[in-house]
Formats: structure tokens, C-alpha cells, sequence
């Protein structure tokens, strides 16, 4: 965007003049240069129009006159007594050079802003994380008016430049305190090792354990309050955490006093992290509620529009985050909710697990007493003899009938072939049929089962009177049980 024109112009009396129009944009003010056409040659306009309007040093002819008028929105570019062919050059010029003015000075403003920053970090003599957050804040909105186009490249470069620098001190102060808090933590680190292992010693020397729980509890608490680089406090918590593990395994045996596996357990971690992370987004909510404050506050000492437009547009993106942020936290306030419930109902399953495992052990008890009393009842020799040859008996029955079902059916099948082959050849003889002796040996093999039968029934009669009366122990065992528990659901 060239800050300089060349064009032709009638005057009130018609006469021609060749216009130089120079934009002086510190003052806001524009120079209009004059040259009365008989001073003007071909290689003066062109040295004009090739060379000065590039910003190149021509020297002007005799015979020019100069006029000074400001940029104005709302008054012409040119005086009413200059008439121009192309009006739309001028309008243009006008415009855009109204645009280059208004980005100059927004351009000094951030260079003012920056320098006060600089003198700021000149004095210094340590890192300040609130310098650095506000040189942060200063390169973005830098950004935000390069990425709009209110900035020209060269006015953006030198901001650059002088951001980079005052970037570069602080991370060379910054590295030395690194340093330096990387040191103390280390020392921090190694204070907190040696006074775990001296608690681990006491535990596994058989001290008093209830003043060595309060001793971690105070470490737990000095350390939440120690500051530590992020590997050297996952350490020291990974010790602390240890010896409260293995505190809590010498009181309550390798269980631990509770069940640490359980689903309960991991939905309590669960929640546990989750309440954790909802106090973390409220303080988050509330620093964004506090920067939209301090913002709305700056912006009534704004220097002008721009700045005013600026802090507006800050703002809207604070809201937007703070809004962003709010839905989040209501996700999370959700999902407690949901926690807490399934914590409530993990807690009455467990209790009703609780009661059927013992249910099961009363039940069990149950039956071996009952199992005891059928040993204890007594059978003679006659009987158990009895029952013995019966079993046999079964036995070799059902093996006789298994075989002569056998040889009855290959029987069938070759009296059927020849009864077919007889009628196909002489036709039926009348004769009266043989008794069929599958039934035959069929009903004599299960008389004898009938008969084993019923000396085992004989036997065994005896067994049953004696467990019938615990059978109904347990029956009414089960009973009671299953009563209660529905009772106490």
C-alpha cells in the first residue's frame, strides 16, 4: 500500500497541473504538490511516477507550490478548486491511507506498551512468571491483529523482534531458577526418602504402629505442601504410598483390613479422582471469572477504539472458555452423581453377598451333620449281604436282556426275509403263528429286576426312616434362611 500519488489535475481557471500527493502519516496530515503544466517534461512526470512514488529522492522543478491539508473521514482529499479525471484513485487513496494512519498508531501503541515491559524486565533480578504470562498476553493480541490485517508486515517483524528478545532474557533468567529449584528438589527428595525408611524401619522392628501411622499422615501433609519437580515428587509419594501399604499390611495381615480389589473400592478411587478434578475446574472457572473481571476494568483506561474493541474481543473469549468450562464441570458433576449411586448399590450387594456366603456355611454345617447321621446308622450282615446279590442280580439280568432283545431282533428280521419270500412265491399257508419270543423273554427278565428290586427297597427301607427326620432339618433350615433374607431386602 504505496503512500503516494501522481496524477493530473484541472485547477479552477482550467488550467492543467501534475499533482503530488504525499501521505505524512505521523502528523496525519497530507502534502499536495503542484507543478503547472508548461514545467512539466516527459522525464519529470516519469522520474515521478517511477522513482518518488517508489521512495526515491527526485528533485522537483521550479516553479511548484505546496499545500497542506489534514486526513480527514469526512472532508475531501483533494481542495474543491482541483478536479481529477479519476476520482476513484483519489477516493481510494483516501481510504486506504485513512486505514495506514489508524494502524501506525496502533502499531506505536503496542511498541510504547512493549518498551514499558522491557524497562520492566531490565530491572528485574530474578524470573517472574507474571512477566512472562503478560508477554504472552501481549504476543497474542499482536498475533490477533497481524492475523486481522491491522498490522503490515514490516510493523509486525519489528514487534517481533523486540518480543523475541525480552522472550530470550526471560527464558535465560528462567533456566537459572530451573536450575536452582531442580537442586532443592533433589535435596527435598532425598530428606523425604531417608524419613520413610526410617519409618519402615520402626514398622518392621515391631514399634507402635499407631504413632508411626500419624508420623506418615504428617509427612503426607508436608509433602502435599513441599514443592517438587514432577519425577522426584512421583517418587517420594511412590515411597510414602508404600509405607502406608506396607504399615497397613502389618496391622491387618496381607488382606490389608479391607477389601482393595473389590468394585466398591475402584468406584470409591474412582470418585475420589473425580472430586479431585471437579475442585480443579471450579478454581479454573473462578481464575477465568477473576481475568474477565480485571479485563472489563482495563478496558474502561483503554487508549482509544482499538484498545476498547480489543479488551471487548478479550473478553468475548473468556466467555467463551468460562461457558466451555461450565459444561464440563456439570458432565462431571454427572458422572459423581452416577458414582455415588453405584458406590450405594456396590455396598448392598456386597451386604447381601455377605449373607448368602453365610447362609451357605450354616446350610453346609447342616448337611454334614446330617451326612454324619446316615454313617452312624447301623445295617446287619443278612442285609448288607441281601443287598449285595440283589445288585448282582440286577446285573446280570439286565445283561440277559440286552442279549436276548439282541437275538430276538435278528430273529424278526430273518423271519420277515423268508415270510416275504414265501408269499411272494406260494402265498399264505393259514398255519397259526409262533408265540412271539421277544415278549417271552422280555417278561421273565424283568421279573427278575422286579424281584432284585424290591430286596433293595427292603434294605434300603431302613436308611431312609433314619434320614427322613434330618431332611426335614434341613428343609426347614432353608426355610428360615430364605425368609430372612427376604425380610432384610
Amino acid at each position: 500500500m504505496k503512500n503516494k500519488i501522481v496524477i493530473w489535475a484541472t485547477d479552477e481557471n482550467e488550467k492543467k497541473q501534475l499533482l503530488a500527493i504525499e501521505l505524512i502519516e505521523a502528523e496525519n496530515m497530507v502534502n499536495i504538490y503542484q507543478f503547472p503544466e508548461e514545467t512539466v517534461t516527459e522525464a519529470f512526470q516519469n522520474s515521478l511516477m517511477n522513482d518518488w512514488k517508489n521512495g526515491q529522492e527526485v528533485e522537483f522543478v521550479e516553479g511548484y507550490s505546496t499545500l497542506t491539508r489534514p486526513l480527514s473521514v469526512t472532508d475531501d482529499l483533494l481542495p474543491e478548486t482541483l478536479r481529477v479525471d479519476r476520482a476513484d484513485v483519489i477516493t481510494r487513496a483516501k481510504a486506504e491511507w485513512h486505514f495506514v494512519v489508524l494502524s501506525n498508531k496502533l502499531y506505536e501503541l503496542y511498541h510504547s506498551e512493549l518498551a514499558d515491559i522491557k524497562e520492566k524486565v531490565d530491572r528485574m533480578e530474578s524470573y517472574s512468571s507474571a512477566v512472562w504470562e503478560e508477554m504472552k498476553g501481549f504476543w497474542n493480541k499482536v498475533q490477533t491483529q497481524v492475523q486481522q490485517k491491522n498490522l503490515f508486515r514490516e510493523q509486525a517483524n519489528n514487534l517481533r523482534k523486540d518480543t523475541n528478545e525480552i522472550f530470550d532474557r526471560l527464558k535465560s533468567m528462567r533456566k537459572v531458577m530451573d536450575n536452582k529449584f531442580k537442586e532443592e528438589s533433589k535435596e527435598q527428595l532425598h530428606n523425604f526418602q531417608t524419613k520413610v525408611s526410617e519409618l519402615r524401619e520402626k514398622i518392621e522392628g515391631g514399634k507402635s504402629l499407631q504413632p508411626i501411622f500419624e508420623e506418615l499422615k504428617r509427612l503426607q501433609s508436608k509433602f502435599s505442601k513441599t514443592k517438587f519437580t514432577r519425577d522426584d515428587r512421583n517418587k517420594v509419594w511412590s515411597k510414602i504410598d508404600e509405607a502406608f501399604k506396607f504399615l497397613k499390611e502389618k496391622k491387618y495381615g496381607k488382606a490389608g483390613g479391607g477389601s482393595g480389589n473389590s468394585q466398591k473400592a475402584r468406584l470409591e478411587n474412582r470418585l475420589k479422582g473425580l472430586l479431585g478434578a471437579i475442585d480443579r475446574m471450579k478454581k479454573s472457572i473462578e481464575k477465568d471469572l477473576r481475568d474477565k473481571r480485571n479485563q472489563s476494568n482495563q478496558a474502561e483506561g483503554a487508549f482509544g477504539q482499538l484498545e476498547a474493541q480489543l479488551r471487548e474481543a478479550r473478553i468475548g473469549m473468556i466467555e467463551e472458555r468460562i461457558s466451555s468450562k461450565q459444561e464440563k464441570l456439570k458432565d462431571m458433576l454427572k458422572t459423581k452423581g452416577e458414582l455415588e449411586q453405584r458406590i450405594e448399590k456396590e455396598i448392598k450387594r456386597e451386604e447381601k453377598a455377605k449373607l448368602q456366603v453365610e447362609i451357605k456355611a450354616k446350610a453346609e454345617e447342616k448337611r454334614q451333620e446330617i451326612k454324619k447321621q446316615i454313617a452312624e446308622t447301623e445295617i446287619s450282615d443278612e442285609e448288607k449281604a441281601k443287598l449285595e446279590a440283589a445288585a448282582l442280580a440286577i446285573k446280570e439280568a439286565k445283561g440277559k436282556k440286552n442279549k436276548a432283545v439282541e437275538e430276538v431282533k435278528t430273529l424278526n428280521e430273518t423271519a420277515e426275509a423268508e415270510s416275504t419270500k414265501e408269499e411272494t412265491t406260494e402265498g399264505s399257508t393259514g398255519e397259526p403263528d409262533e408265540p412271539n419270543k421277544e415278549e417271552t423273554i422280555g417278561e421273565k427278565v424283568e421279573d427278575l429286576i422286579d424281584q432284585a428290586e424290591d430286596i433293595v427297597e427292603d434294605v434300603v427301607e431302613k436308611v431312609k426312616s433314619a434320614a427322613g427326620n434330618a431332611r426335614d432339618k434341613i428343609e426347614d433350615f432353608v426355610e428360615d434362611m430364605t425368609t430372612k433374607n427376604k425380610e432384610e431386602e
